[in-house]
């Protein structure tokens, strides 16, 4: 969660989301995929996104104009090694030993620092941003204010922006790729011709 505020409403949020939501989502899934839906669709969560590929890093980077983009780099099996004493990332075979709703209703969070995590990719949204999640835990500074080493910051030089947008002209690389939905092909279209509103 990106502050303290929600982490108090947590249990409410996802409550409310998954209510509401009622058969837009399997009822099947369980809590820590609801929990990745809502992230992926901006429900504040205490998952932050991250991506395997630095190409979708780049892509996300350069969205939205910001005045000095930049990729940061995780380094999840140190993170992880100083979370929870594990030198591994948690994932289909190495699960994490508590159940996200369970440990929310509790309002014990287990770790302090932030635990990386590769879930399965059930969700096509997740699956073309190739993506994998770190789960913030009590301490709710950034994570590169929590622990040396654990990430570094790189930052994409004002002069290859046109050449690496261009670059992902080339690739088909935009936001219909990354999202697949009706609304992101608008999006590609329009910054495919330049065309504004």
């Amino acid at each position: 969660m990106r502050h303290k505020n929600e982490l108090k409403h947590e249990r409410n949020i996802y409550a409310i989301f998954t209510t509401r939501a009622g058969g837009l989502i399997d009822q099947n899934l369980n809590s820590w995929a609801v929990l990745a839906l809502m992230q992926h669709h901006g429900v504040p969560t205490r998952l932050l996104d991250w991506t395997e590929s630095v190409h979708i890093a780049l892509f996300f980077a350069l969205a939205g104009g910001r005045p000095d983009p930049c990729i940061w780099i995780l380094n999840e099996f140190r993170l992880n090694y100083v979370a929870t004493g594990q030198n591994l990332v948690y994932d289909n075979a190495d699960k994490l030993s508590f159940d996200y709703l369970e440990t929310v209703k509790e309002g014990k969070w287990p770790y302090t620092y932030p635990v990386a995590t590769a879930p399965a990719w059930f969700n096509e949204r997740i699956r073309r941003q190739r993506g994998c999640f770190t789960i913030h835990g009590s301490d709710s500074r950034a994570i590169e204010e929590q622990e040396g080493n654990l990430v570094k910051k790189i930052p994409v030089p004002s002069h290859l922006i046109k050449e690496i947008r261009a670059e992902f002209r080339r690739q088909t690389l935009d936001a219909f790729e990354l999202f697949g939905d009706l609304p992101s092909l608008a999006v590609s279209i329009k910054s495919q011709f330049r065309l504004e509103g």
